[in-house]
């Protein structure tokens, strides 16, 4: 489900960009770049509930707990919880990428 998430993330990306390299670039960047920046500001109670942290949230960090005892407990999603949310923006985004290739001039 992790993949199918992140997949649909960068297939979106693919159909709005056009072209592989720069919708490759522009995944990553959003991945590891934007979306932290934009997750900074943002109470942790929200936080959690964007696209690419509910997808990290499926698989478990076994060293979620030492980061834990170091930081204080995190508000991250259960596996269990971030199932439904992924397949919520899957479905989201293949929406947007199938309307994005529905309605572009092609």
């Amino acid at each position: 489900m992790q993949a199918l998430g992140y997949l649909s993330l960068a297939a979106l990306f693919g159909f709005l960009i056009r072209k592989s390299g720069p919708a490759i670039l522009l995944f990553l960047l959003y991945s590891w770049v934007i979306e932290p920046l934009l997750r900074l500001p943002v109470d942790d109670q929200i936080d959690r509930y964007f696209p690419t942290k509910v997808f990290s949230s499926l698989t478990p960090n076994p060293s979620q707990a030492i980061l834990e005892t170091m930081t204080g407990p995190t508000s991250a999603l259960t596996a269990t919880q971030a199932l439904p949310l992924t397949l919520a923006y899957a479905g989201v985004f293949w929406l947007l990428s199938y309307l994005l290739v529905r309605y572009r001039d092609l």
